[in-house]
């Protein structure tokens, strides 16, 4: 996987977490961190940097949705 700009401490962390949203995709921030613990800012830090790198996406709506891998064809 080819995640650019980041030390690889955090990449190993990304990883984990893309694999973390295949197998259960459409969770929100708070569950995420919860997962991999993390505190919630640092989670969204994360997914900043997935969803800047299009790699995953927030679908559904704001209170029911969650993120999600988004599919590489």
């Amino acid at each position: 996987m080819k995640i650019e700009g980041v030390n690889e401490g955090v990449k190993k962390e990304l990883i984990e977490l893309l694999a973390y949203l295949e197998k259960n995709p459409l969770k929100k921030t708070p569950e995420i961190a919860q997962q991999i613990n993390k505190s919630v800012s640092t989670a969204e830090r994360y997914l900043k940097l997935l969803k800047d790198r299009g790699l995953i996406e927030f679908a559904g709506a704001p209170k029911s949705g969650g993120y999600q891998i988004i599919k590489q064809e």
